[in-house]
């Protein structure tokens, strides 16, 4: 994962008087820049902030994927369990039509005649 440095034009490194006068340099007037003050600080710190956690990926990187390889392998079912899971779906979904078949009928003759309206 590659974090791209913020642009040069903005020089978010500079603090303290340096970023006053780099401020004033390009022409930000006084009563704005208490508020471009304020941003840069919010800038910086989002910066730190995806900085370390990009070393933190990269840092804990084997380790996270020895854990997901672990868990993917435990949650994985049986012959067995997939097999009562499938029959379970397949009972849940003829239940749900045997209920619900007149309002599916309903809309299968809809469907039906849109899709005749459609080809004439």
């Amino acid at each position: 994962m590659t974090i791209y440095s913020p642009p040069d034009h903005l020089q978010i490194h500079l603090t303290g008087q340096a970023e006053l006068d780099f401020l004033r340099q390009n022409g930000t007037p006084l009563e704005e820049i208490n508020g471009c003050l304020e941003s840069r600080r919010n800038l910086r710190k989002e910066w730190k902030r995806k900085l370390t956690n990009a070393q933190n990926y990269q840092r804990n990187k084997t380790k996270r994927l020895a854990r997901a390889r672990e868990a993917y392998v435990r949650r994985q079912l049986d012959g067995e369990k997939k097999e009562i899971m499938r029959q379970s779906q397949l009972r849940h979904q003829s239940t749900y039509r045997w209920v619900n078949r007149k309002k599916l009928a309903t809309k299968e003759r809809e469907r039906r005649a849109r899709k005749k309206s459609l080809l004439c």
